[in-house]
């Protein structure tokens, strides 16, 4: 049986990225980070990956449970961004509700998110597992106390050595992801109902694209090497189409108006390097590749600035 291909980001809200003037066919221009040159391909096939939500419980049973309540909730979403593409003021306060939904699931559920997630917890455990190898007598009682056999001491101490040398590389198992999507959707709504929200129409001569990381958490006056900001530091933007771009913010500053052909293409540039690997627009746009010729930025605070913060105290 061929596996689920589930998409993290949604089809309907791609559609609205296609390339008007290859229908009836739904094709949108795809950038690569790496590639020169995009591709048209179908809605169908992109921004998705088999079986991606699928979580194989204790028993070996399968279930596609976060799967089936993500598609019930882009059920929900799909109605409300029609509204907003016709009239963004007149969104309801239950409809508002969705859409926050929809931008933190998008914040969380996607690759960049995901994989973060893992390679940090796997980095994380590796020091750990390598400070605590440090000490002899309690890396060999950990190791004991894991396993219910007995291991030699030659043998405790030989993967002691492949420790202290990291050949070993902890690889954190897809279901951490899943499980620590809760807690970040759960902050990201909390901060989307407490800041203020503009809608800003993009010039007629620049559609905004999107990505496979649409939701992103901005700070454009934050100067490099500050760690991690707080959440009122922050701002989230979102193209919610080719023509409007969602803003949160703390203090009112996104604006008001149709932005200017310069300021939709400095946004254009942002998604693109918001992006993981991947840029989806309803044009052929030269630049977008020129944005991705730079690596893409972490959403999550680097693994060895963690580690710093974990052990300052200890």
């Amino acid at each position: 049986m061929p596996k689920p291909l589930h998409h993290f980001v949604p089809r309907f809200y791609l559609r609205q990225f296609v390339d008007p003037t290859k229908k009836p066919r739904e094709l949108l221009w795809v950038f690569m980070r790496g590639q020169s040159d995009p591709k048209l391909l179908p809605v169908d096939v992109v921004a998705a990956r088999s079986d991606y939500y699928t979580i194989e419980r204790r028993s070996g049973e399968r279930t596609q449970v976060i799967e089936e309540n993500l598609s019930r909730m882009e059920d929900l979403a799909a109605p409300v961004f029609a509204k907003i593409r016709e009239n963004p003021s007149s969104l309801t306060l239950e409809e508002k509700g969705v859409f926050a939904f929809f931008i933190a699931f998008q914040y969380a559920r996607v690759p960049k998110f995901r994989d973060e997630v893992e390679s940090t917890a796997s980095h994380l455990f590796g020091r750990l597992v390598e400070e605590t190898a440090k000490d002899k007598e309690k890396f060999a009682e950990s190791v004991r106390g894991a396993l219910s056999e007995a291991i030699p001491d030659a043998e405790v101490e030989d993967l002691r050595q492949v420790v202290l040398k990291r050949e070993l590389e902890p690889v954190a198992r897809p279901e951490l992801s899943l499980y620590y999507m809760l807690p970040a959707i759960v902050q990201i709504i909390g901060m989307l109902n407490r800041m203020h929200w503009a809608f800003r129409p993009a010039h007629p001569s620049v559609p905004l694209v999107t990505s496979d990381n649409p939701c992103i958490l901005n700070n454009p006056s934050l100067l490099p090497g500050a760690g991690p900001p707080r959440a009122e530091q922050l701002e989230i933007t979102f193209p919610a189409s080719p023509e409007l771009l969602f803003i949160a913010t703390w203090d009112r500053h996104a604006g008001e108006g149709r932005m200017t052909p310069f300021l939709t293409r400095q946004v254009n540039k942002l998604i693109a390097t918001a992006a993981d690997r991947f840029v989806y627009s309803p044009e052929n746009i030269p630049a977008v590749s020129k944005y991705l010729a730079s690596p893409s930025k972490h959403q999550l605070p680097d693994p060895d600035t963690l580690w710093r913060q974990m052990t300052m105290n200890l």
